[in-house]
């Protein structure tokens, strides 16, 4: 789904609030792999429950703790970062998921913030969203 020596996927497969790593990374992003086998992993991880209320901080770093119970191998799901700039619409997030994989939640997350992520190699990098 992002770009790397082939393409993964098409668009027509980001979730909702997610861009393809060239999007956001532009040159930067040429030659490096757009987190395939990290998207699978994470895609790998799925939560029963994810209910939290608070900040999209908060939410990413309770989503990091939670998920290291349902990751297939005991890691928690992310690095994260923020780019300069992400300031959530939302000051609070009030997600409650049932069955959810670790990207699923974090579009939701992204989504309730007005904000939009992408997959880099190995992390999931949260950006202003561009005008659309």
């Amino acid at each position: 789904m992002l770009l790397g020596l082939a393409m993964i996927g098409s668009a027509a497969d980001l979730l909702p609030n997610e861009r393809q790593w060239a999007d956001l990374e532009g040159d930067r992003a040429k030659g490096q792999g757009g987190g395939g086998t990290f998207r699978k992993w994470m895609e790998a991880t799925v939560l029963p429950e994810f209910v939290f209320e608070g900040s999209l901080g908060d939410a990413i770093a309770r989503l990091m703790n939670v998920s290291r119970q349902y990751s297939p191998d005991g890691r928690a799901a992310g690095g994260f970062i923020l780019r300069s700039g992400v300031e959530p619409k939302a000051s609070q997030v009030d997600v409650r998921l049932g069955r959810k994989n670790a990207l699923e939640i974090v579009d939701e997350l992204c989504r309730q913030s007005g904000v939009v992520w992408c997959l880099a190699p190995y992390a999931v990098i949260l950006a202003p969203k561009p005008d659309e």
